[in-house]
């Protein structure tokens, strides 16, 4: 042998099973990282698949971009598709409530889309039609039969003035489209057309485009749309950006602390792991480096034989925790399917995560073994030889309470458990901190997977099993019928709305925001009312009660929820977005705006008294809205203001929740008569979109647990490989114990108590770190992670924790200890191993 290196490899072949068990190790190690990537992946791709279905595969929208430009845009580098939709106008059904909005999509939007016929063909030519399963099945429409439609068409023109035009087309319903996310809620439907029919029935003076864009890879996306938007001339109210689509795709992102909290979490934890592996095995190994220091070897050089080991284990065990890790996700996400419709929308393994865990685990195992190989290096010969643990206890107390409390609990192998715990202080340690590790990564993933509620654009908007609505001009529903749809069984709750459309906000030129000014000169061709100077802009004023105020709660805290509960003075909530148009409100909290109600006798429109409203918030969205059918402000206020300033008892919409034991045939089935009863009265049903919604949330929280599943899976191998790594190594002391009288039994009941005690301090400690390091990094992943609710104490979790913890210490134990009871007492200590 020329070389201190080549000590390495005979070591570890001689001493095969330390080896193993330093392999099982990083092996349990790499798996819990690799797993946790591949993992977390899926349920990226998941959601993102989600987020696509629900706003469309595009980054960004473009609204009124002329013909020529959109092929500028179209061609820009920067892009890497477009989809191109030519609007054509709104087509209102009073009489059934409905709106739809006709749009002239090409190819590469209706893939954006995602739009697939359930039957028929997609529109070809000026005179073809595709409506939504729900609109076609209300109007009583089947493929082949025509619809005479009146459209309206509103659109800015390059001065800053709005533009509007009325036609009429007959069109042949060609195909059917799926049911879109919210369409049937909002009753704001897509008629899907042509571009060539658009180009043949509108005006070309008033043809723009909407222009859906999907930026290149690898650039930028918010910075890349904004550079877009300012070499093109592209005006702020007329670009969108798919909020839905880019909250996921930042969320992926290594930079993101969604990712790389719970990331460092478990680096850290997987670093510990090895570092425990390698100290154990060092401390036992001083002997043997004192000899070597003896016969020349230098500091240097017997931190390199431990290093050495250390890029051994590496080359033979990361392999095969990639191997493991990738297998795990794999089967994980197959098995989803079996309990949620659809499954994962993809199985593949990630390179990228496969690269990005080797390359931390190789670090890992360099650094966890960095300290124990200095550790080695300074040894001197003459302690080492001597078996003298420098670590080690000078004195052990045998006046404190402790022991005299253990032997009292356990007897005689109580007191010697507590003294060997004491002497054996570093594996002592070691077993109770890798314990404590996979107590805390159970109770910080635990309590965050608990915290997780995914979403969905349908999630977010329907509240309800069922829902009836009838409009304003109609009566609406009455108390007496509020009533009768509670005392229906299986009912648990409803929230009713109130909303109309006889309502206008007015203004002066001076009072009027500018949106309103424009859209009244514009749209409703009004000038100043000769007598009180005053613009009158229809609107719609909805009144909610405080539950569904509450609603709000994802675009506005609790504390503004409140406030806006408890104002005495008059006030609103109004929509960033004026519907029908593309314009903002242009409105801000604090402003001020007027409100009167409108009845109209004959041709004649009468006004009723001004009310003054402070704005309290702007949000993007109701949580319980109308269709759309008036081009002005969407404000909201509280009932009993409603019903002041309206005059009106009767409810617009009703939400029913049932009880998820309920018969819902019959109970749709008494809906549907109630609504009939109404005019224009209707039934709708989310029965199908609450189910996806319910699929879709167990495939995230089924994976979610899952990982949990396989970090508390991990973490006990490496607590049983610990443990019975700590007990080989002390396998002559036992033997020594055997050799001065201790029994077989003794011995056993010695190492359980070690166990139990390995139990009771890891829980305690788990306990208090688990809680504070769940609560810390809830605190910064709700910042990024929206989907998160508020954080609680996991009591169901620590209780776990507890009855686990103990349980595991103990249990660790058993299997060693009898292995050890029972070796013959010349063997054990003879025993190198």
């Amino acid at each position: 042998m020329k070389r201190f290196s080549q000590i390495i490899p005979r070591y570890m072949l001689k001493h095969w099973k330390r080896t193993i068990m330093g392999a099982i190790g990083i092996v349990l190690a790499v798996t819990l990282l690799a797993s946790l990537g591949q993992v977390g992946e899926n349920i990226q791709y998941t959601r993102l698949q989600q987020a696509k279905m629900d706003s469309g595969d595009h980054y960004a929208t473009m609204r009124a971009v002329p013909l020529p430009r959109r092929e500028e845009i179209r061609n820009d580098r920067r892009v890497q598709a477009a989809g191109s939709s030519l609007p054509l106008g709104l087509y209102a059904i009073p009489e059934k409530n409905i709106t739809i909005s006709l749009e002239g999509y090409d190819r590469e939007a209706i893939d954006m889309s995602h739009l697939q016929l359930t039957q028929g063909t997609l529109p070809a030519g000026p005179n073809e039609l595709a409506l939504e399963a729900w609109v076609a099945e209300t109007l009583g429409l089947s493929v082949g039969e025509s619809i005479p439609i009146d459209f309206e068409h509103s659109a800015w023109t390059d001065d800053g003035e709005i533009r509007s035009h009325k036609g009429r087309h007959t069109f042949v319903l060609s195909g059917i489209l799926p049911d879109l996310p919210v369409s049937k809620l909002t009753a704001n439907s897509l008629g899907l057309v042509s571009p060539e029919a658009v180009q043949t029935i509108l005006p070309a003076d008033l043809i723009s485009s909407v222009l859906f864009i999907r930026t290149a890879e690898g650039l930028p996306i918010r910075q890349t749309v904004q550079q877009l938007q300012a070499e093109y001339s592209i005006p702020d109210s007329s670009i969108t950006v798919n909020e839905g689509v880019l909250s996921v795709l930042e969320d992926s992102g290594l930079s993101n602390a969604s990712i790389w909290i719970p990331g460092l979490l478990v680096v850290i934890a997987s670093t510990a792991i090895i570092y425990n592996i390698f100290s154990i095995s060092v401390v036992e190994r001083m002997k043997q480096f004192g000899m070597l220091r003896a016969i020349g070897a230098t500091k240097r050089q017997i931190s390199f034989i431990v290093l050495g080991e250390a890029g051994w284990l590496c080359l033979m065990s990361i392999p095969i925790g990639l191997l493991l890790g990738a297998l795990i996700s794999a089967l994980l996400t197959k098995f989803v399917g079996v309990f949620a419709e659809g499954g994962l929308e993809s199985t593949k393994i990630s390179v990228r995560v496969l690269i990005v865990s080797a390359l931390i685990s190789g670090l890992s195992v360099f650094l966890s073994a960095l300290q124990p190989a200095r550790m080695a290096g300074k040894v001197t010969p003459l302690a080492a030889i001597l078996s003298l643990d420098t670590n080690a206890p000078k004195r052990i107390s045998r006046k404190r309470l402790s022991p005299v409390v253990m032997q009292r609990l356990f007897g005689a192998a109580g007191k010697l458990a507590y003294f060997n715990l004491k002497r054996n202080r570093r594996k002592t340690n070691a077993s109770v901190f890798s314990l404590t590790l996979g107590l805390v990564l159970m109770i910080v993933f635990g309590n965050l997977v608990a915290r997780i509620e995914p979403t969905t654009k349908v999630g977010d908007a329907v509240k309800s099993e069922f829902m009836i609505r009838s409009e304003a001009a109609s009566g609406g529903f009455n108390d007496n019928i509020l009533q009768t749809v509670r005392a229906i069984p299986g009912v648990t709750d409803i929230l009713e709305t109130q909303y109309s459309q006889q309502i206008a906000v007015s203004g002066t030129d001076e009072k009027l925001p500018p949106s309103l000014k424009a859209i009244a000169a514009g749209i409703y061709k009004q000038k100043p009312d000769p007598e009180t100077g005053r613009y009158y802009v229809p609107s719609q004023l909805y009144g909610y009660t405080d539950d569904a105020i509450r609603l709000l709660e994802r675009e506005l805290d609790s504390a503004q929820i409140e406030s806006f509960l408890n104002r005495q003075e008059p006030s609103v909530i109004v929509a960033e977005n004026i519907p029908g148009i593309d314009a903002k409100s242009g409105v801000k909290a604090g402003d001020e705006v007027e409100i009167q109600t409108t009845q109209k006798k004959g041709d004649e429109i009468k006004y009723g008294p001004v009310y003054r409203f402070k704005v309290a918030a702007v949000v993007k969205d109701f949580p319980l809205e109308a269709k759309d059918t008036t081009i002005g402000f969407r404000l909201i206020t509280k009932q009993g203001l409603y019903q002041k300033i309206t005059g009106s008892k009767t409810f617009q919409r009703i939400d029913i929740r049932i009880d998820k034991e309920a018969n819902q045939e019959k109970i749709a089935e008494t809906l549907k008569k109630i609504a009939a009863a109404s005019p224009s009265g209707m039934l709708f049903s989310y029965l199908d979109e609450l189910k996806k919604i319910a699929d879709f949330k167990m495939r995230i929280l089924f994976l979610g647990y899952s990982l949990v599943a396989i970090i508390m899976l991990i973490s006990l191998m490496n607590i049983v490989n610990t443990v019975y790594s700590n007990f080989l190594l002390r396998i002559r002391e036992f033997g020594t114990l055997r050799a001065i009288g201790m029994t077989r039994r003794q011995l056993v009941r010695m190492t359980r108590v070690e166990g139990l005690y390995y139990g009771v301090l890891s829980t305690l400690l788990a306990i208090a770190a688990g809680l504070i390091l769940s609560w810390v990094f809830h605190s910064f992943l709700i910042q990024e992670m929206t989907y998160l609710t508020a954080w609680a104490v996991p009591w169901t979790l620590l209780a776990a924790a507890g009855i686990g913890g103990i349980f595991l210490g103990v249990a660790a134990t058993m299997v060693p200890a009898r292995k050890i009871a029972s070796l013959g007492i010349i063997d054990s200590i003879r025993s190198l191993e």
